[in-house]
Formats: C-alpha cells, sequence, structure tokens
C-alpha cells in the first residue's frame, strides 16, 4: 500500500504517464482512422476480390506482376493521402506525428 501511494505521490511522473498515454491513444486513434480509409479506397476504387484480399493481407495478388501491383498500391495510397488531406488530419494530429 504505501509503495502504491508512493508512486502515485510523484505528480511529475504522474503527469509524464498521462502525456504518453494521451499520444499512445492518438496514435493509436489515428492508425485506426487512416486504416479505414484504406479499406474505402480499396473497397470502392477496385471490384476485384483478388484485389481486396490482397490488400487487406498485405501481399500481392496471384499471378500480378509486383511492378504492376506496386503502382496499383501507390495510386490508392494517393487516395488514402487525399482523403486524409481533406479531412485535415495532419493539422489535428501534428505533423509529426502525421507523417510517421
Amino acid at each position: 500500500r504505501d509503495l502504491l501511494f508512493k508512486g502515485w505521490s510523484d505528480q511529475t511522473k504522474i503527469d509524464e504517464q498521462n502525456v504518453a498515454q494521451q499520444h499512445a491513444y492518438a496514435d493509436m486513434h489515428l492508425s485506426m482512422i487512416l486504416a479505414d480509409y484504406w479499406r474505402h479506397a480499396v473497397l470502392e476504387l477496385d471490384d476485384r476480390p483478388a484485389v481486396h484480399v490482397a490488400a487487406a493481407c498485405g501481399v500481392s495478388p496471384r499471378r500480378w506482376p509486383p511492378a504492376s501491383w506496386r503502382s496499383h498500391v501507390q495510386d490508392l495510397l494517393m487516395v488514402v493521402r487525399i482523403m486524409a488531406d481533406n479531412r485535415r488530419l495532419r493539422g489535428l494530429y501534428g505533423a509529426i506525428n502525421y507523417d510517421r
């Protein structure tokens, strides 16, 4: 009990933990938003089931040339970036955090 009280009596450590927790929550939230934008871009711009599976699993579809797949992924990422820019996520989360 005394150990617990000592741990919570140091306001500086509590503040540091609070800030770290806020950053972790913001990172997680931004990741979830971007993942949702990715899902939206893939489902809306390509109706091929093989592309949906490949985009969800992070692998290229079978019988799809790697260079062509990379180009397709870059196009989808551009859609995600445009959506994020339109919603001003960089300003909301900060450029440093957003660009990571």
